[in-house]
């Protein structure tokens, strides 16, 4: 059985991957929403509304956002490595990545607070002042979410698929047969590439091609539901719509022209 090729160097989504799509807009929108939402609740338990409420709403905030939106980068760029891996050290690799930019973060975090307070000669009560009491909280919590996070991405994985990397899952018992498709002649270069930055398509379309001229169409089939006979049960009617917009343009006036 041939290796699985490598996913490309720039795709950010695997099929079948069992992680979120983070370098996706809308993934980064709910990444910003929860960190707020959670740094408003936070602050609301530790303090009253008035004092220090608005200080502490601001410092947990921004820490919140760069430590969700590092951790969302962090696994965005990873995506193509890890869905090449074992699914186990997929979920290792994730875990770790997380709880190592929380790590970073806080560390940067603290680091900063101490050399303001050494070059400015003034405690800040945005930095946090003990060193351990701030990290080891910070770390105990991302190991905790993360561990939740990523059982319930990965769900429950039968012990005889999880040696097995993701792309193995999707092509270890059709690579043969796919290899042998493709080792007929005029097959297109594009085919022999695994490309899991496409999303899988809904339906498998029909290819002609005649004189340079392409045409791209999917099928459906009607049958009756509910029938009386064997007859109108046989009855299938299978049409013929357009998959792309060129191929619509060239239907369109193909008709235009019989109809003349």
């Amino acid at each position: 059985m041939n290796t699985p090729r490598p996913a490309p160097a720039d795709a950010g989504d695997g099929r079948g991957f069992f992680l979120p799509d983070f370098c996706e807009a809308r993934a980064v929108l709910a990444i910003v929403l929860m960190a707020a939402l959670l740094a408003l609740v936070l602050s609301l338990a530790r303090q009253p509304l008035a004092g220090t409420f608005w200080t502490d709403l601001a410092r947990t905030s921004a820490y919140l956002l760069w430590t969700g939106l590092l951790c969302a980068a962090m696994l965005c760029k990873a995506r193509p490595w890890l869905a090449r891996q074992a699914l186990q050290t997929a979920i290792a690799g994730a875990f770790g990545l997380m709880v190592g930019t929380v790590a970073v973060v806080s560390e940067l975090v603290y680091w900063f607070g101490h050399l303001w307070a050494e070059r400015t000669g003034v405690d800040s009560t945005i930095f946090p002042d003990r060193h351990w009491a701030f990290l080891l909280p910070n770390l105990g919590i991302a190991a905790i979410v993360g561990a939740l996070a990523m059982r319930i991405a990965a769900g429950d994985v039968p012990q005889n698929l999880a040696s097995l990397s993701i792309l193995e899952l999707e092509t270890s018992d059709s690579r043969k047969l796919l290899d042998a498709l493709l080792a007929y002649p005029n097959v297109p270069s594009r085919m022999h590439e695994v490309d899991l930055s496409l999303a899988p398509r809904v339906c498998v379309t029909v290819h002609l091609e005649k004189d340079g001229t392409r045409l791209d169409l999917f099928s459906t089939l009607t049958t009756l539901g509910t029938p009386m006979d064997v007859t109108a049960q046989e009855l299938r009617i299978e049409s013929y719509f357009p998959a792309d917009d060129a191929t619509d343009e060239w239907l369109r006036k193909s008709a235009a022209l019989a109809s003349n």
